[in-house]
């Protein structure tokens, strides 16, 4: 029988796969390949873990509460938790609290975002934002080499396939047609986002200056995230933290789930046969 559109494209994916895994060649070219793909996926391994070990690596202790001003309680309690995990203790030996300290600050998403969205201590958002942007990038754990190899062994491994570079490999399997094209796409949205986005910083700054702020006039990217949520509250009286009792986990899931069930006819079950 012949086959139907989507049993074609489905076999047309599957063979261009098979192509990018090196099927097509043959002898020393194959077994070039085959090595490459061995070391590339070893070093993208190793980029990950060191961008984890840096993450886990990085803390900080704070002992004075008006340092973290402006951060809501539910993250000091992250914060004090990280603490006592590590062993800190308050001067007189209790253990880690909210309300008293000491705070263990972090680069995971958890203890990071709060920082820099709510901390009114310009410098510890300077502080914590240049560590997660600087993860791995020096010592042991630096990526810069691994990076510089990955890249021309990618570069190779396109080659190898008859592709240009390994941006055209990458696209040969997407919606794309070409490099150019891509290129073409992000230049029309940095037209028409620019502008939008020069306004929403003039916005931001108008904020800072409302506020007597002193960075309304050098503003840097630690304080974005602060300044948009003082002005998400300023304009639509809304709190991020304010909205998190009414969104618990259990709610949220039976909620997307239920969609999922409206929407294409899924019914999601929990793997341990609970509700």
């Amino acid at each position: 029988h012949p086959l139907d559109s989507t049993q074609i494209r489905i076999l047309d994916d599957e063979l261009l796969s098979m192509r990018h895994r090196g099927v097509g060649l043959r002898g020393d070219d194959q077994e070039s390949f085959n090595k490459a793909s061995e070391l590339l996926a070893s070093l993208s391994t190793r980029f990950s873990n060191h961008v984890l070990d840096a993450t886990k690596g990085w803390t900080l202790l704070i002992q004075s509460a008006e340092e973290l001003k402006g951060i809501p309680e539910r993250a000091l309690q992250a914060l004090a938790a990280a603490a006592k995990e590590e062993g800190d203790q308050q001067q007189d030996g209790k253990e880690p609290s909210a309300e008293e300290g000491p705070w263990r600050l972090g680069l995971d998403m958890p203890r990071y975002l709060p920082v820099l969205t709510h901390a009114d201590n310009r410098n510890l958002r300077e502080t914590v934002y240049r560590a997660q942007v600087s993860r791995a990038s020096s010592g042991e754990l630096d990526n810069t080499p691994l990076i510089a190899e990955i890249l021309e062994l990618r570069t190779h491994q396109a080659a190898r396939l008859g592709y240009q570079n390994w941006a055209e490999q990458s696209l040969a399997s997407k919606m794309a047609d070409n490099v150019e094209a891509v290129e073409k796409l992000l230049e029309e949205l940095r037209v028409a986002a620019m502008p939008v986005a020069q306004q929403e910083m003039d916005e931001l700054r108008d904020c800072a200056r409302r506020h007597g702020a002193t960075e309304a006039d050098d503003f840097s990217p630690w304080d974005v995230s602060y300044w948009a949520e003082k002005l998400r509250q300023e304009r639509f009286n809304l709190n991020q933290e304010a909205l998190r009792p009414w969104f618990p986990l259990p709610q949220v899931l039976d909620g997307l789930f239920n969609l999922c069930e409206r929407l294409f006819s899924i019914k999601i079950e929990s793997a341990d046969g609970e509700a």
